[in-house]
């Protein structure tokens, strides 16, 4: 399944975004809860101050505030009540639990709530563990809140967790912890994110940095780079098309390398003839006769005609051959190519064969251009036929083209060279190369021509005997 590359970048976005609003969302459900409840056990530590204040100034006495502060907070109901064995308010006995040290005793694990202990250190509502009428130690009023009434201290209220914090305190406090605990998520989504777009980046742009890599071999000659494709998005079509090119580029290079090679080789040839024979003559070694004149005169040729080639190919490449188009009967055509190379032919006893289907139309085209090429292809199919082998020119009438066949019974042509078979100078046999006056571009100048005309040239052979040439030719061109 292909997954476009933009959208895995906006997947790569939105998973840090979420990653950090749940980290923003975890740390602030984390601690806001717990500041909540403190500020609403600040609340009710004002209420009660302000409650046990009234209840003093109206009554200045503890007589009734139990059932008073009952009324007003029924859940403290149930924790209300004096123990069986306490001798009253007024004497100074230390409360019965076991632990009856300056250390507070903690609940075994009941609910925890506001504690209320007049001056005399006697308790007016159940917390912890004491119960009402318990005298208890002044270790329990270090954080506990104080109540005047005159300006002096009747009693305390004594938070459940004794944090000794005021509510403003406790406000500020709240409002510190929020503005700390947004700069830590912040910070946390900050890093987390860098983090994430480093992995993600590294991730996404591995193959580009595999691209630039092998961009920077090409750029340093060498040439043949490929790329492995890990991905199915842009990024993979991208690194596929330049593989192909970086193939391409590569065939390239080494036909120009052969190109010069073989270019090479062909002109050396005549031109060291040429020079010997003219080297000697300065010498007096020998002399110009009329035979080493004609020699010289045939190396001479064989240049002038791989110039001459060169400089179609070139033209063919370029599509700026001038073309002289006509009105051709393609019988007549093929009966002029018979009869021109039929004498060579017979030097060499092989049998040349036309076979012509009745009615063949008249095709529009260069008449001089489509005899070079069918020269061209004649010339390459008696050179490979041995002797007393035969060459058959054939053509048919298609629906929309007419197809013409030259068939040699020579040594065949491998699979894997007939790919190559239509490359400039490209030869079967390399050894043979320029010993009988083959350029090696007779191939590549037939095809460049056909496909000016439109048409189409294939070869085809079983590797063991024969070589076949087929040519569509199309009624309109």
């Amino acid at each position: 399944m292909k997954w476009p590359l933009r959208y895995q970048f906006i997947a790569t976005y939105l998973l840090v975004s979420l990653f950090t609003a749940c980290v923003m969302y975890a740390l602030v459900a984390f601690t806001s809860e717990l500041r909540i409840s403190q500020l609403k056990l600040g609340y009710q530590t004002e209420e009660m101050v302000i409650e046990v204040t009234s209840w003093y100034e109206a009554e200045e006495s503890w007589d009734g505030f139990e059932a008073y502060f009952a009324s007003l907070h029924p859940q403290y109901l149930p924790y209300f009540g004096t123990r069986s064995d306490n001798p009253g308010p007024e004497t100074d006995i230390q409360p019965t639990p076991s632990n009856s040290s300056n250390t507070p005793p903690r609940s075994p694990g009941g609910p925890k709530r506001h504690g209320v202990v007049s001056d005399t250190n006697t308790v007016l509502a159940n917390f912890l563990d004491f119960r009402v009428g318990d005298v208890i130690s002044k270790a329990y009023l270090k954080e506990a809140q104080p109540i005047t009434v005159n300006g002096a201290v009747v009693a305390w209220i004594v938070p459940p967790e004794a944090t000794g914090l005021s509510l403003a305190s406790q406000r500020q406090l709240f409002q510190e912890n929020f503005t700390e605990i947004l700069k830590i998520s912040i910070l946390v989504g900050v890093i987390v994110s860098l983090i994430f777009g480093l992995v993600f980046s590294r991730w996404l742009l591995k193959p580009m940095d595999r691209l630039y890599s092998a961009m920077s071999s090409m750029a340093n000659g060498r040439l043949y780079q490929q790329v492995p494709v890990t991905s199915n998005n842009e990024l993979a079509e991208l690194t596929i098309g330049f593989n192909q090119m970086s193939e391409s580029i590569t065939q390239a290079d080494q036909k120009r390398r052969r190109l010069t090679a073989d270019l090479t080789h062909d002109l050396s040839t005549p031109i060291q003839v040429i020079s010997g024979y003219i080297e000697m003559a300065q010498h007096g070694d020998v002399e110009l006769n009329n035979d080493r004149l004609n020699i010289v005169s045939n190396e001479l040729k064989l240049v002038e005609r791989l110039i001459r080639d060169m400089n179609l190919l070139a033209k063919t490449d370029s599509q700026s051959l001038s073309l002289q188009m006509s009105e051709v009967p393609l019988d007549r055509l093929l009966v002029a190519v018979h009869q021109r190379f039929l004498p060579k032919c017979e030097d060499k006893h092989i049998t040349l064969l036309l076979n012509l289907e009745s009615m063949l139309p008249s095709l529009y085209l260069d008449e001089a251009r489509m005899l070079q090429v069918l020269g061209n292809l004649l010339e390459n199919a008696i050179r490979h036929t041995p002797n007393n082998g035969k060459i058959v020119i054939s053509a048919k009438q298609c629906n929309d083209y007419c197809e013409v066949r030259i068939e040699d019974s020579g040594c065949g042509v491998a699979p894997e060279q007939l790919e190559h078979i239509f490359d400039r100078f490209y030869r079967i046999e390399r050894a043979r190369s320029g010993s009988d006056g083959n350029s090696g571009l007779g191939l590549t100048i037939a095809k460049g021509i056909l496909d000016m005309h439109g048409a189409q040239i294939t070869a085809h052979s079983d590797g063991v005997k024969g070589t076949k040439f087929i040519i569509h030719l199309p009624h309109q061109t």
